[in-house]
């Protein structure tokens, strides 16, 4: 379990302040003098900065000083908190598109589990891989005429990364042809909003991640329900772990009136900044239901949290995360970039949904079957409904999702079928054709859970992301719920008009 210990805290943080002393008096020269200099002697920071130079100077093999920092970086940053990191310029590139919401690519995902050669499992629309005729389940025998198979995945990652132009040498097993195709990268957009109108009249808005461009996603498919004259809206935060704070305010912002407190901050110094939405929102009088499960973290636990204390909409699934911090990012002049906690966030109760630091290795499903509470952390809604803080929000309706889309029989079967079957699959035109071929070539003795996630992931793959989202939510309790409770009006209005204790 996680458990700081402060003296080993405290000593990591004086590693930490004189590595970025260093740093800034100029790429810690004094390593190569004979000496430390005298301003470092004033202080107990001398002993690392000596013990390195010694190691620069004494050591017996040769040691790259950089790659000591890196550790000592990261080391400290692990003793704060679980959320506080270091990340190299290599690392950070590879993190920073996701919040991005675009980046210098191909368009490919690859697995590299079945067999010795990677498999393509995914390729973006409108990328230079599908440009070149690339499909799901298609070989990577070779980059710029060396064999794939002496590389991990992270050097292939490494190397798709910062090459300009890839030559690849492809194999289609499901045609038995073998061919060469050359890619140049371009800018992709990865997007984050999915869903669109139901059969029922709802609008249903999936959010993976929030980035940069999620608020305009989110506003252009809110957009097409406005015109469908909607009857409510289902917000689906399942598996969101977060991303940035200011992009989940502005979505926010649209389901309250002009003066309503969101949430607020608080820093080591007490200081409090408190965030009110500065005009009403677009959607202010539509039924709201906000579906979450232990996956559900940080920014958008922040929007059930709101929505919650102020009552203006259900939460259903299954208790959130519990992330309650705010993490601010450093960039040193070399690219490397820490982000580090700076402050705690409050929901309008006065919760923090933050979990301890000692339960962060509790499986998810024995905290959320237990749907244990804190007693002695209680909390009002502005309703007057009871509710608890200790850690992540507690749904209104607590109902466990059991499917799961990544069992790992099910995607070692979806590897092993696209590369065998890729091109027939590339040739469907409909989910009930995916579904049908999957039940043909696995048979029915196969389990549930594997055979969902197969089709799952094929269809993803096929389709990117929408047929897969609607192919889970068919099977969904949680789903079919939030549908249920959108179509009773007055069980709705029931759960946030009157006051409950649980």
């Amino acid at each position: 379990m996680f458990q700081p210990n402060r003296q080993k805290v405290h000593f990591f943080l004086i590693v930490f302040s004189a590595i970025a002393l260093g740093l800034f008096l100029g790429r810690m020269s004094y390593l190569f003098s004979d000496t430390i200099p005298f301003i470092y002697k004033k202080t107990k920071t001398y002993k690392i900065l000596e013990l390195i130079r010694l190691i620069n100077e004494r050591y017996v093999d040769h040691v790259n000083t950089d790659s000591i920092v890196n550790v000592v970086l990261t080391d400290v940053l692990r003793e704060l908190d679980p959320h506080s990191t270091y990340f190299t310029k290599d690392e950070y590139r590879s993190v920073d598109y996701e919040v991005q919401g675009h980046y210098q690519g191909i368009g490919i995902s690859f697995n590299k589990t079945y067999l010795d050669t990677p498999v393509i499992i995914r390729v973006l629309p409108n990328s230079p891989a599908q440009e070149a005729g690339i499909i799901p389940g298609d070989m990577i025998m070779a980059i710029n005429g060396d064999s794939t198979v002496q590389y991990n995945t992270d050097d292939l990652i490494n190397i798709i990364a910062h090459t300009r132009k890839l030559r690849m040498d492809i194999k289609r097993v499901s045609t038995d042809t073998q061919f060469t195709v050359e890619l140049k990268k371009k800018d992709l957009v990865l997007r984050t909003v999915f869903g669109g109108m139901t059969k029922d009249s709802i609008c249903y808005v999936k959010i993976i991640s929030f980035g940069k461009n999620t608020y305009d996603e989110f506003m252009e498919i809110t957009e097409k329900c406005k015109h469908g004259q909607a009857r409510g809206m289902i917000l689906d935060l399942r598996d969101n772990t977060g991303g940035m704070l200011a992009t989940s305010t502005e979505i926010l912002e649209q389901f309250f009136p002009r003066n309503t407190l969101l949430f607020y901050l608080k820093s080591k110094q007490e200081i409090k900044e408190r965030y009110y939405t500065k005009k009403d929102g677009s959607f202010l009088h539509l039924p709201l239901v906000v579906l979450i499960n232990e996956h559900t973290a940080s920014a958008s636990e922040l929007i059930a949290g709101a929505v919650q204390d102020n009552d203006r909409g259900v939460i259903i699934g299954s208790r959130s995360f519990g992330k309650g911090l705010v993490q601010s990012e450093y960039h040193f002049p070399d690219g490397s970039v820490v982000r580090l906690t700076t402050s705690k966030y409050y929901t309008p109760s006065g919760r923090c949904l933050q979990r301890p630091y000692d339960t962060y290795y509790f499986t998810d499903r024995d905290m959320n079957d237990s749907l244990s509470v804190d007693s002695t952390q209680i909390y009002y809604t502005k309703n007057g409904r009871k509710i608890y803080g200790g850690g992540g929000v507690i749904p209104d309706i607590w109902v466990k999702d059991t499917l799961t889309s990544n069992t790992l029989g099910g995607v070692l079967m979806s590897i092993k079928v696209l590369r065998s079957y890729g091109q027939q699959i590339h040739d469907m035109q409909t989910v009930s054709e995916i579904s049908n071929f999957a039940d043909t070539v696995l048979g029915v003795k196969t389990q549930f859970y594997n055979i969902f996630s197969l089709k799952y992931n094929l269809l993803e793959s096929r389709f990117v992301q929408d047929s897969a989202f609607d192919f889970y939510n068919s099977y969904s309790p949680v789903y079919h719920k939030a549908i249920d409770l959108m179509l009773d009006k007055k069980s709705y209005d029931e759960i946030l008009s009157k006051p409950q204790s649980k």
